[in-house]
């Protein structure tokens, strides 16, 4: 795809799909209508050590869109297909550490192929959540 293309098919996107390098074959857009806790896990990540990539960013603002009549998350399930090695536990660690500082009484479960797989998956910035080494913004709404 030629740049120009490019800019074509990114053309009056969301700011986080216009930061993606090659942008999605088949997305869900970012309603700019609805606040999304997107920044915030952005925020966890980079605390974490890991910065969030374009795409990363793409999926969790649109993912963690909240519905402003309710409140709530506008989406309860999220589907991702991205290929091995891309970044997909370090989004997903992200969230999970947004979930539980933000949301009282949270618990999340990581479950892997087997038991080493989730444990590496997790591995050493799982040990950085649990020690604390993320700030606390204070108390949970």
């Amino acid at each position: 795809m030629s740049a120009g293309n490019l800019d074509q098919a990114t053309a009056g996107a969301p700011a986080s799909l216009a930061r993606c390098v090659c942008p999605p074959r088949y997305a869900t857009l970012r309603d700019p209508g609805r606040p999304t806790l997107g920044g915030q896990v952005a925020d966890v990540a980079e605390a974490l050590g890991t910065p969030l990539m374009a795409w990363q960013r793409q999926v969790a603002d649109t993912a963690l869109e909240v519905d402003p009549a309710t409140g709530r998350l506008a989406y309860r399930e999220v589907g991702l297909t991205v290929p091995r090695q891309q970044g997909k536990t370090t989004l997903e660690l992200a969230v999970m550490v947004h979930r539980c500082r933000t949301w009282a009484r949270s618990r999340v479960l990581y479950a892997a192929q087997t038991r080493l797989h989730a444990h590496k998956g997790v591995g050493a910035r799982g040990r950085q959540a649990r020690a604390g080494r993320v700030a606390d913004d204070g108390d949970p709404p």
